[in-house]
């Protein structure tokens, strides 16, 4: 799962500090998915996820998610 990096961000890399901003707070799909966000292919909102390379958007269709670039980064890996 994808990190909120305005959430992280704010955390200062403090993970109690983090997982408390993320209860606390509603962060935007574009927010959560960071300053170096590219635009999805299927929602055409900037929801890609600068680190993980997914669509964050819930209202993307989740197949569409999963064909988002990235989104079977570290799939090769889990099948060996």
């Amino acid at each position: 799962m994808a990190s909120c990096e305005k959430c992280w961000a704010r955390s200062g890399g403090d993970v109690e500090k983090y997982h408390r901003l993320l209860r606390e707070n509603d962060c935007s799909p574009e927010e959560q998915a960071g300053a170096g966000a590219t635009e999805c292919q299927f929602c055409g909102r900037k929801t890609i996820h600068q680190y993980a390379g997914v669509c964050v958007n819930p209202d993307c269709a989740a197949e569409a998610r999963a064909k988002s670039p990235g989104a079977n980064i570290g799939k090769a890996e889990e099948e060996k």
